[in-house]
């Protein structure tokens, strides 16, 4: 019979308690973009029906890991999402081969 928890339970005092010090270290800073900007920086006329389909890829890979839900005010478009560029440069790259877009530009390049 198990009787461990599979949690780790720090006491005080003790050698391995997680200090606070770390919280105060800054973050690394994630560049947002929204799915409009991210294409504008590849150079191709897309079609509605392509930024449809990445965008509607990219929120179900956002959704799917339980992303934060992000938004920015557009001028033309009023509310509208934003997304890590990490992510969005990894699904471009992975839709790009299937679907014979242009590789991304080196101001989108990791």
């Amino acid at each position: 019979m198990n009787t461990t928890t599979p949690f780790q339970f720090h006491r005080p005092g003790t050698t391995n308690e997680p200090g606070f010090d770390e919280l105060t270290q800054p973050e690394p800073l994630i560049e947002h973009l929204t799915v409009p900007g991210f294409l504008s920086r590849v150079p191709r006329q897309w079609q509605i029906d392509e930024a449809t389909r990445y965008g509607h890829q990219l929120g179900r890979a956002a959704e799917a890991m339980h992303l934060a839900y992000m938004t920015t005010t557009d001028r033309a478009l009023g509310v509208i999402r934003v997304f890590p560029v990490p992510l969005m440069r990894r699904v471009y790259t992975l839709m790009a081969a299937q679907f014979g877009w242009p590789g991304l530009p080196e101001t989108l390049e990791a």
